[in-house]
């Protein structure tokens, strides 16, 4: 966990907006790092355990579904709750396929932004889990010089504890 607490990222083009969020979000006990561009964001954002990033949709420099995708596609794993002014069905599905944990439209109520970005964090901490056994794993398979199948499909379903690791264990020939 971060010594100062989760750390909610907050990109949306609008700094006012950007403003608000950031003293409700951190009069809820979150550590807010707000940007008002993507190119900002890119440029400032360091991976942390326990994080999660807050998405405007609609930015004039690149659009929030399009960075989601360049996110993932780099392999970062940083939870997503969209929170537009211009959310739509098609394009929330979209985000929602493409792995974010929520979907919201503006004007946002705070208990469902507070309940999103728990749940956001929630996913960081499992993915830290995760990433954390598939480490271990890797090294024990090369330690041993063991073969490890990693099957996502057949781990999807088990929280990432140590019964993960027994059922990984057993997938280790």
């Amino acid at each position: 966990m971060n010594p100062a607490g989760p750390i909610v990222y907050l990109l949306d083009d609008e700094p006012g907006f950007v403003r608000a969020l950031t003293r409700l979000l951190g009069s809820a006990g979150y550590e807010v790092r707000g940007f008002t561009s993507p190119a900002a964001f890119l440029g400032a954002w360091r991976y942390q355990p326990r994080s999660c990033l807050v998405l405007d949709v609609a930015m004039p420099e690149l659009n929030g579904l399009r960075l989601q995708k360049q996110l993932t596609h780099h392999g970062v794993l940083l939870p997503i709750v969209f929170l537009t002014g211009h959310g739509d069905i098609p394009t929330s599905v979209q985000a929602i396929k493409a792995g974010a944990v929520d979907f919201l439209t503006k004007p946002v109520r705070k208990a469902d932004l507070l309940r999103a970005v728990e749940a956001a964090m929630e996913r960081s901490m499992e993915q830290e889990e995760t990433a954390a056994l598939s480490r271990r794993l890797t090294q024990q398979a090369y330690q041993t010089g063991r073969t490890v199948w990693l099957f996502p499909e057949l781990t999807a379903n088990h929280p990432p504890t140590d019964s993960l690791q027994s059922f990984a264990d057993a997938i280790c020939i």
